[in-house]
């Protein structure tokens, strides 16, 4: 048996691609959907895989900030394509990370996983298993 949460929440980001991809090698911005699903094989000593509000809490320090950024000003994005799947890969680090950083105990987590919609029929994600999870 397999326990998994998961947020979402929308968000908007500016960015471009590199190389002659038309309109979108230029800065632009769209919508897109941040879901973070967190598994567990147990639930913690309350009945939990973990503290739902402080994903929320999480997803929204990390997500906020992009509203206002060219993603390709980011050190981590400096020659690397701002594709969806990279976002994803980026966001991944950052939502475990914030989480981890408000003192949640995430020893129980199997496996973190992050999708990136640009629509509802279109996404990319990112799966961090046990190991990866630092």
């Amino acid at each position: 048996m397999i326990f998994h949460v998961a947020v979402r929440r929308p968000m908007t980001f500016r960015h471009f691609l590199y190389g002659d991809f038309g309109p979108e090698s230029r800065p632009h911005s769209h919508p897109y959907e941040c879901e973070w699903r967190l598994y567990a094989l147990m639930l913690d000593p309350t009945g939990f895989v973990v503290d739902i509000s402080l994903m929320k809490k999480a997803m929204e320090a990390v997500l906020r900030p992009l509203d206002t950024l060219l993603l390709n000003d980011l050190p981590e994005f400096q020659d690397t394509q701002t594709s969806v799947e990279q976002v994803a890969r980026w966001l991944s680090h950052r939502l475990w990370t914030s989480l981890k950083e408000m003192g949640q105990d995430l020893a129980a987590i199997e496996r973190s996983e992050v999708r990136v919609y640009e629509d509802e029929g279109t996404w990319a994600s990112v799966v961090l298993e046990r190991g990866e999870l630092t």
